[in-house]
């Protein structure tokens, strides 16, 4: 991207770039045949022109699922980890100790320190149980409630509704209770095809509200082996 300043808002004729790095390492394992655990390791990079930061992170989540119309019950802790700090040579400054003084040495190598911000940590649980348990039919509601650290709580909730593992039809509200949140209502549907050789086509749709941005869609294609 071109470099602009105020004295150059069409660009100084440099340029420079961004980027977002992360790197995981996962464990998951079944404590019992209803209990599980999972866990990610996670290495954070951030850096802007001369400027870059990084930190170490951990996720952590817990499944339980219990013998009453298959409720499961799930709760995780994202991002619990080190604060990140911006750091390079733009924070380089020459620095004059006593400028008071004539004389004084005006070129003093010094940096500015940068403040620490933290990163996004969420805490989340949530629920998933069949309403309608059957060999045609099933009806799954999912809810999960989230606390984040940088707003406000927000709930997410689901239903799809699945008529002979063939037809899916599905409706969901997100972020709800989100401050100035542009997301809201969404639904869509889904179905398979079986082809030769064992193969299954899924075709699925989505359709999402996005306040001040209209609304999205979203098509995919998916094959099963």
């Amino acid at each position: 991207m071109d470099v602009r300043t105020i004295q150059f808002q069409e660009g100084t004729g440099e340029k420079f770039s961004y980027s977002d790095l992360s790197l995981a390492l996962s464990y998951a394992k079944n404590l019992t045949n209803r209990l599980s655990i999972g866990v990610n390791a996670k290495y954070i990079s951030q850096r802007i022109w001369h400027m870059s930061s990084t930190g170490y992170a951990f996720d952590i989540g817990t499944l339980f699922r219990t013998q009453f119309n298959g409720l499961t019950i799930g709760m995780s802790i994202s991002n619990f980890g080190t604060a990140m700090r911006l750091e390079g040579k733009d924070t380089f400054v020459n620095y004059d100790e006593a400028p008071q003084f004539g004389g004084s040495n005006d070129r003093i190598p010094a940096s500015k320190q940068t403040d620490e911000f933290p990163l996004p940590l969420l805490f989340r649980v949530g629920l998933s149980m069949d309403l309608l348990p059957s060999d045609a039919n099933q009806l799954l509601l999912a809810i999960d409630a989230a606390h984040p650290n940088d707003n406000t709580e927000y709930i997410n909730l689901g239903l799809e509704y699945v008529f002979n593992d063939i037809l899916a039809l599905r409706w969901g509200y997100k972020n709800a209770f989100t401050l100035d949140s542009e997301e809201g209502f969404t639904a869509g549907a889904g179905t398979k095809f079986k082809l030769v050789g064992g193969v299954v086509l899924s075709i699925d749709y989505s359709y999402q509200d996005f306040g001040l941005l209209n609304y999205v869609q979203r098509f995919s294609l998916g094959f099963d082996f």
